[in-house]
């Protein structure tokens, strides 16, 4: 059976007999795609409709004062880093 699928010895890759090297590109391509759509629909119906809005966040958006104090702190921090590192260095003996 494998046999009758392989090209003969001539050919330095394997192929469908009955397709050129460009029918065996596209079948191959067809497949792929078809593949990836499958896998995207099954993605969608596993994830319903997404919950609500702000459910998939790593802080709570409820309460607007914290999440100021808590925006204030992150981006704060980040930015004040390079000058306490800068402070740090000057005054290191």
């Amino acid at each position: 059976m494998l046999s009758r699928l392989l090209r003969p010895a001539d050919c330095h890759h394997y192929c469908f007999s009955s397709a050129t090297p460009k029918a065996a590109d596209k079948m191959f391509a067809n497949r792929l795609s078809a593949l990836s759509r499958n896998l995207m629909t099954s993605a969608v119906r596993r994830g319903g409709d997404g919950g609500v809005p702000g459910g998939n966040l790593p802080f709570q958006i409820k309460n607007r004062f914290r999440l100021s104090a808590v925006f204030i702190v992150f981006f704060g921090s980040g930015l004040a880093l390079p000058f306490v590192l800068v402070r740090h260095q000057l005054l290191k003996k």
